[in-house]
């Protein structure tokens, strides 16, 4: 059951939901990893156990629902990093999908319009890693590339690093 801690939208046909870890209930999970399975061919038991062991109480969780079946997914994780002498707090997109009866149906571009939302709302910076072919996606929505010197993090290394700000100056003045 949601509480008042979850955020829900509608839009359409669809139920938008944005939760903490800590709000989700246990058949949201569930239901994110069977969608994760088809994507991603690994058993329930080891998706539920990824979760368990990664997902943070703190993290975000962005739904999009038809009915009672989840068609869309995202997982803003909170993270924090140093650039200079400074630290920074941003949102990490470590998920982005949508179920395959749904692609080419503008699912996307609903699920990646919340996601910049809620970075904005949070005041942070979100921060994603992809491979060549998505940058141009990433982009539509404001996303920008971060040029590769700037950024070591070894298990992205092959991936391109994206970001997006609701401070555009935080952007330009660390010169990204």
């Amino acid at each position: 059951m949601l509480n008042s801690k979850n955020k829900i939208y509608s839009l359409k046909n669809y139920k938008l939901v944005s939760a903490k870890t800590k709000y989700l209930p246990k058949n949201y999970i569930r239901k994110i990893c069977n969608l994760k399975n088809s994507f991603w061919k690994y058993n329930i038991k080891s998706q539920l156990k990824w979760f368990e062991e990664n997902v943070k109480k703190l993290d975000i969780h962005n739904c999009i629902f038809l009915k009672s079946k989840i068609i869309g997914y995202t997982l803003l994780r909170r993270k924090n990093t140093k650039i200079g002498k400074k630290r920074y707090q941003y949102l990490l997109i470590d998920t982005v999908i949508i179920s395959q009866k749904f692609r080419k149906k503008k699912i996307s571009k609903i699920l990646m319009e919340l996601n910049n939302n809620i970075i904005k709302k949070n005041k942070k910076v979100g921060i994603l890693f992809c491979q060549a072919n998505l940058v141009n996606f990433y982009k539509k929505f404001s996303w920008k590339i971060i040029r590769k010197p700037q950024v070591k993090i070894k298990r992205y290394d092959n991936l391109n690093c994206m970001i997006y700000s609701f401070n555009k100056s935080f952007i330009k003045n660390n010169y990204f």
